[in-house]
């Protein structure tokens, strides 16, 4: 317990077991009511075979590890690749669609503007003969409004 009954932290050593070989170590909190562990380590006597035993397993692990890591990293790699292919591709795809739709939609407004002109030139020869005869016709009521008078 701190000072003034705060509480406090604790670092704690006990032997465990008939021969004591076998220790403890662990962080405890204190306060009046209660002591609590918050972790602890458990250390164990090694031998020199043992401690090779140990650190051979953890070095197939890691070593397991790494060709795991190896292998998705290629088949990722190969994937990785394959789509820039395809996206390569898709662009390519792309920009000759583009270029079909630019010559189709050319094609289209040169069609349009054909038949565009082919209209006016139609609705100008119509506009002409209508004038055409509105002049003959103004000409002979001119020309008989003149015979009435005389």
């Amino acid at each position: 317990v701190g000072a003034g009954g705060a509480p406090g932290a604790a670092l704690r050593l006990s032997s465990v077991g008939d021969d004591s070989a076998t220790s403890v170590v662990g962080i405890v909190e204190t306060n009046q009511f209660k002591h609590l562990c918050h972790i602890s380590m458990k250390f164990q006597p090694g031998n020199d075979a043992r401690i090779k035993d140990y650190l051979s397993q953890r070095l197939s692990e890691v070593r397991a590890a790494r060709m795991d890591l190896e292998t998705r990293l290629s088949a990722e790699e190969a994937a990785s690749a394959e789509l820039r292919a395809d996206l390569s591709q898709a662009k390519l795809d792309l920009g000759a669609e583009q270029a079909a739709r630019k010559e189709q939609d050319s094609r289209f407004e040169t069609e349009r503007q054909g038949l565009l002109t082919g209209c006016k030139q139609e609705l100008l020869s119509e506009v002409a003969g209508v004038r055409d005869g509105h002049d003959r016709e103004k000409r002979a009521l001119e020309a008989a409004h003149k015979e009435e008078r005389t």
